[in-house]
């Protein structure tokens, strides 16, 4: 996961300069955060469930966590369905 992090901070960084893009003042990554790929449907659909049961606690333990350091932009790009 780090490896991910640090590859796409440099790809953003470089983007930045290179093209123009909106450069962030605050980190780009939260911390305190628990990071996971997912890998496959089966990863995705536990990972749906667990948010569908539990939208409260999900919520309340963002907003502790991040409270001041999240950017207020999504860098999400599109969504395409996962491979199995």
């Amino acid at each position: 996961m780090q490896w991910f992090k640090t590859m796409t901070t440099n790809e953003y960084l470089r983007r930045v300069d290179s093209d123009g893009w909106p450069a962030i003042g605050r980190r780009l990554w939260q911390r305190g955060f628990y990071d996971h790929i997912v890998r496959n449907q089966r990863d995705l659909k536990e990972i749906r469930a667990y948010v569908e049961g539990n939208p409260g606690a999900l919520w309340e333990r963002v907003a502790r966590r991040t409270r001041g350091s999240a950017p207020t932009t999504s860098l999400v790009g599109d969504t395409k369905p996962m491979p199995d």
